[in-house]
């Protein structure tokens, strides 16, 4: 037997690796594992206990990149818990800082984890001699993005204005239209750079497929905040019975769980998945970005998830420049009150589907908690395709040296958040607890 390992994968978030067992002679993948070895997180135990007030600033950190989706998919939990319905313009800045907040995490991640894959670098400071001026607009815009966030939420790291109700503080109709033109500047840049960063990144090896694929849809817009779960463009599922449908398992040789449909087959979510879904709500500089990429939707490919990313952000850009401009900035908070109840929020964070649960108390405490990442459900997918992949490079022949920086490769195309993938484990294997 052979194995190919990497004891570490460079250029994502958390740490994590891989360990592929093959049989040359016989052409087989015997064995393919995803090893997260990060400490648990124990998010769900930090959310016990906690008050509904602070408990969206506690669940924001739960991520350094994605903190504010975490507060707003806790917020909308409580609300839920509570029987709570927030005003129209408090959804739509949410809607906005979602999408701020996925404009920040996919540009870091085109820019400087993916594409250095895609051009043959080692890293983007290779890139910087031939590709300056684009990784710096680059850069620029997701300062804009940033200056953004910090206006809404009030840090742009973790969203402290993100409140059960609506929103702690909102500015001034005066700062928020400064803010849209700025983003609205910042979306005519990334026009201008994506046809450049689309050619290496629509190179999509094949032979790698995943399952199935998920994500939120209205039916009606592009949102990240609203609309019931989609499998595969055919099966809705309601917020409220995600548990229904997506399960998690825990495995021995990782502390992420892995989630799965309840079929225990694994799926792909996150910027493609919301493609596919929602393809027909994309800004016209998205479409014809895939239009000139040559990318047909749906598609199952990995690969493609960081050129999705980027046809993405355009879209994004124009909504949140649209909700600065036309949402009104009061009310901006509706007052609620204590009650027992339990409630669910699902919103797509950057790289997919974000699950949280709790169970509130008369008092207004929480007595118990549940949450599914993108990542932990990404995981399963992963290790499917990585198995493809070894697969197809073990019938051409090639190095394990070669086979290592592959996987490396396919691992970054999915962005994983890895550090928001471990909480709670089990003490063994098997079905987790919800």
């Amino acid at each position: 037997m052979e194995e190919v390992r990497i004891s570490e994968v460079a250029r994502v978030e958390g740490h994590g690796g891989v360990y592929v067992e093959i049989d040359r002679e016989a052409g087989e993948v015997k064995r393919v594992e995803l090893r997260i070895f990060e400490g648990s997180r124990l998010f769900e135990a930090a959310a016990t206990g906690r008050g509904i007030e602070e408990l969206p600033m506690v669940m924001s950190r739960i991520c350094g990149i994605c903190g504010p989706a975490h507060a707003v998919c806790a917020a909308k939990a409580i609300e839920a818990a509570l029987g709570a319905h927030v005003p129209s313009n408090v959804k739509d800045l949410r809607e906005a800082v979602v999408a701020l907040n996925t404009v920040e995490s996919h540009l870091l991640h085109v820019v400087l984890l993916s594409l250095p894959d895609f051009l043959g670098a080692r890293s983007f400071i290779e890139l910087m001699p031939a590709h300056r001026e684009t990784l710096m607009t680059a850069l620029r815009i997701r300062e804009a993005v940033g200056r953004a966030l910090d206006l809404l939420c009030g840090e742009r790291v973790h969203a402290r204005n993100i409140v059960p109700g609506g929103f702690a503080g909102l500015p001034s109709k005066e700062a928020a239209l400064k803010c849209a033109a700025e983003l609205r500047e910042a979306a005519k840049s990334l026009e201008r750079i994506a046809e450049e960063l689309a050619g290496p990144l629509s190179v999509a090896l094949g032979g790698c497929e995943s399952e199935h694929y998920a994500a939120l849809s209205t039916g009606v817009d592009y949102s990240l905040t609203r609309g019931d779960v989609v499998i595969d463009g055919r099966v809705r599922v309601p917020e409220a019975s995600f548990r229904s449908f997506f399960v998690e398992v825990v495995v021995p040789y990782s502390t992420s769980k892995k989630g799965l449909l309840h079929t225990m087959e694994s799926y792909m979510v996150g910027a493609l998945a919301r493609l596919n879904v929602n393809e027909g709500y994309l800004s016209a500089s998205s479409k014809e970005l895939l239009k000139v990429s040559g990318v047909s939707l749906p598609s199952r490919n990995p690969y493609l998830i960081p050129l999705a990313q980027l046809a993405e952000c355009l879209t994004l850009l124009e909504r949140a420049a649209e909700a600065l401009e036309t949402a009104p900035l009061k009310p901006g908070r509706v007052r609620v009150r204590p009650k027992a109840g339990v409630g669910v929020g699902v919103i797509e964070a950057p790289r997919g589907l974000l699950y949280h649960y709790y169970a509130v108390s008369e008092a207004g405490l929480v007595v118990s908690a549940d949450v599914s990442t993108p990542t932990a459900q990404n995981v399963a997918d992963m290790e499917r395709n990585i198995k493809r992949l070894v697969e197809r490079l073990l019938a051409d022949g090639v190095s394990r040296e070669v086979m290592e920086r592959e996987c490396a490769k396919l691992v970054r195309c999915y962005d994983p958040c890895i550090s928001c993938s471990v909480h709670i484990v089990q003490a063994r294997a098997g079905r987790s607890k919800s």
